[in-house]
């Protein structure tokens, strides 16, 4: 797997360290980093889905996101990883055909895999599967594109960064004054 990542210069908030005021600081960049990860993957699975027919759940489950184990301003870090694993033909929609079978990878249009057929394993696995030569056996599943590949096209890893940061930067400005307004009502009491 791959990951992609945005990146804040932490040396910037060398003024608010210390004390309550650090700790404030860290929710929020916690809570607005989570934000922005989260919104990286809702993103990324959106312009996914816009070029390729992968499922929703599919591409969910090819780009996991981890979040920071400790609060620890200098610790902070987000990923979210990319999963490199073929995908199944019988994952898109697909129809058997007298010439094989017809699938819908990419949006708007439809190919032919010449001489596959749709068949039901005796596990229940159902699938796209191809002869190796002219004999019955053996067979093997048929596999084609994966998410991963869709990052490679260009503008798609900085359109994601940029939706990321974009959020990351709103959270911000709306958690800190709330962080720090806590504070101020804590002094009072």
């Amino acid at each position: 797997m791959s990951a992609i990542e945005f990146t804040w210069d932490s040396r910037d908030l060398a003024m608010w360290r210390g004390g309550k005021v650090e700790g404030a600081l860290a929710r929020a960049l916690l809570m607005a980093g989570s934000s922005a990860a989260r919104a990286m993957k809702a993103e990324s699975s959106r312009m996914i889905r816009e070029r390729k027919r992968f499922k929703v759940a599919h591409v969910n489950r090819a780009l996991p996101l981890s979040f920071p184990s400790s609060k620890e301003i200098m610790r902070l870090a987000w990923r979210m990883d990319v999963s490199g694993a073929l995908v199944p033909v019988s994952a898109y929609s697909h129809r058997q055909t007298r010439k094989g079978v017809s699938v819908a990878i990419n949006r708007g249009s439809r190919s032919l895999v010449r001489s596959a057929f749709v068949a039901t394993m005796k596990s229940g696995h159902r699938g796209v599967f191809l002869r190796k030569g002219k004999a019955r056996l053996p067979i093997k599943e048929a596999f084609t594109t994966r998410v991963s590949d869709v990052f490679a096209d260009g503008g798609f890893i900085p359109a994601v960064q940029v939706h990321a940061q974009g959020v990351f930067s709103a959270a911000m400005a709306r958690l800190l004054p709330m962080e720090l307004g806590k504070l101020r009502a804590s002094r009072r009491t």
